[in-house]
């Protein structure tokens, strides 16, 4: 029993990291104001690249793109996933 209560202990210290933030156009161009990198073709998590405009941390590690879990997916699906939500964008990070 006490292992159990550990476990459930350390979920909750993980799933209090998620923030959850919307990813805001950038500039006149009408792009995105994030970059992504990763993917699962690169065996790696996908994650943030770059965030000029504010609302995510690069480095940090994308579970949900507009409510999509996205842990698992190809670079090109992410993508995809990113390019077809309705803006502005919610995603759900995580520090690594």
């Amino acid at each position: 029993a006490v292992n159990m209560s550990k476990a459930t202990v350390k979920k909750l210290h993980w799933r209090s990291k998620v923030q959850e933030s919307f990813v805001p156009l950038g500039g006149a161009s009408g792009e995105l104001g994030v970059a992504i990198g990763g993917g699962a073709d690169y065996g790696e998590f996908p994650f943030v690249t770059a965030a000029p405009g504010g609302g995510a941390t690069v480095g940090d590690i994308i579970l949900e793109i507009g409510g999509t879990p996205v842990l698992g997916l190809t670079l090109g699906d992410v993508r995809g996933v990113l390019n077809s939500c309705p803006h502005p964008i919610r995603i759900k990070t995580v520090s690594p």
